[in-house]
């Protein structure tokens, strides 16, 4: 009995210090070759269940968070089924906020059709770097891929167009101090979050969940309110 305790605790040791290694390499990988949005999901895409902070890796440019160690192992074992777990939920998500009247980030005179509306599978889905895009043909794939920050600049340019003249919050997200003119503009998830300084960018790039949840509940709060004085 007791060697198989030592065993168990061995084992239980080197997957720790397995994961603490890889946990190492993907900080770095987070400071040099990440690209695009944090993870932008409350589930830890293996069980379903919340993530924490310190199981967080960096894999083909993106970040991925789990509930534990152990999920991470699991992940990499097929790699391809949870990414497109984790993209099947993005999709969902931010298809709900995507520009309405968008264009094809990579053939820019190309309309796209109404992310809600009845043609809204005419646009293809594409994920890269944990952020959604809706392109016009399955050619302009290779090109974002090629230079994904250069497309992601441009569907930020895209998204603050489309939404900041009903941001539905006057304070930051982050500071609670109220928002004027000159706000900076940080795009997550596909969503504009306006903040009083660049400084708090960094603290919604640490934990965008709290931001997402915040300037969803204010567009939310401002749609039923709207729907209430027209109504009367």
């Amino acid at each position: 009995m007791k060697h198989t305790k030592a065993v168990a605790a061995l084992a239980t040791a080197l997957v720790v210090g397995l994961f603490a290694a890889q946990s190492q390499t993907a900080q770095g990988q987070d400071a040099t070759k990440r690209i695009g949005d944090p993870y932008p999901l409350a589930t830890c895409p293996v069980s379903g269940q919340p993530v924490a902070d310190a199981s967080t890796i960096a894999t083909d440019g993106r970040e991925v968070k789990f509930c534990c160690p152990n999920c991470v192992a699991t992940f990499n074992a097929d790699q391809k089924l949870y990414l497109d777990k984790i993209d099947a939920a993005i999709i969902e998500d931010q298809l709900k906020v995507y520009p309405r009247h968008a264009t094809c980030v990579v053939m820019n005179d190309e309309e796209l059709s109404d992310p809600l509306g009845p043609d809204a599978d005419d646009a293809k889905p594409l994920v890269v770097g944990n952020r959604l895009f809706r392109i016009c043909c399955k050619k302009c794939i290779a090109k974002i891929k090629k230079d994904p920050e250069k497309f992601i600049a441009d569907l930020d340019a895209q998204v603050i167009a489309a939404q900041k003249a009903d941001y539905p919050l006057t304070v930051c997200v982050v500071s609670g101090e109220k928002l004027d003119e000159g706000a900076y503009e940080f795009v997550v998830a596909n969503r504009l979050v306006r903040l009083c300084c660049k400084k708090c960018a960094e603290k919604v790039r640490a934990n965008p969940l709290d931001a997402i949840k915040k300037v969803d509940a204010g567009r939310a709060a401002k749609a039923s309110a709207a729907k209430s004085a027209s109504a009367n």
